[in-house]
């Protein structure tokens, strides 16, 4: 599993996605298998990658299904936040929760460029 997790992560920002969700998919199976030993935050880089692939192929509702994933599999992550947020500004057009939600984000990371990046003070 986690050589398919870390290929489709090389992969992710070259826009392979066939080929990222078909790592995925094979991480994925082998998270689920109980003869794997998971690997601590497997679960929740698998969902946040799966996400991204999502999104980018116009996939809205799958990728929220993949954020609440990965929400459970890591309550603190700050990516959950801050893609909620991005989710909100973007798609629902929802800047003030938007922000509400970006600001949550830095409270788990006050550093995450990302983050100011998104609230437009980076």
């Amino acid at each position: 599993g986690v050589f398919h997790l870390s290929m489709a992560i090389l992969l992710l920002p070259r826009g392979k996605d066939t080929r990222v969700m078909d790592h995925l998919t094979q991480a994925e199976r082998r998270l689920n298998d109980p003869s794997f030993a998971p690997v601590e935050y497997d679960a929740y880089k698998l969902h946040i990658a799966m996400k991204a692939v999502l999104l980018r192929t116009g996939q809205m509702g799958a990728a929220i299904s993949h954020l609440d994933l990965a929400a459970k599999a890591n309550p603190s992550g700050e990516w959950v936040a801050l893609y909620r947020g991005a989710i909100r500004m973007a798609k629902l057009e929802d800047d003030a929760g938007a922000v509400e939600v970006l600001q949550s984000a830095l409270k788990i990371n006050p550093k995450s460029e990302a983050t100011y990046d998104f609230l437009g003070t980076g």
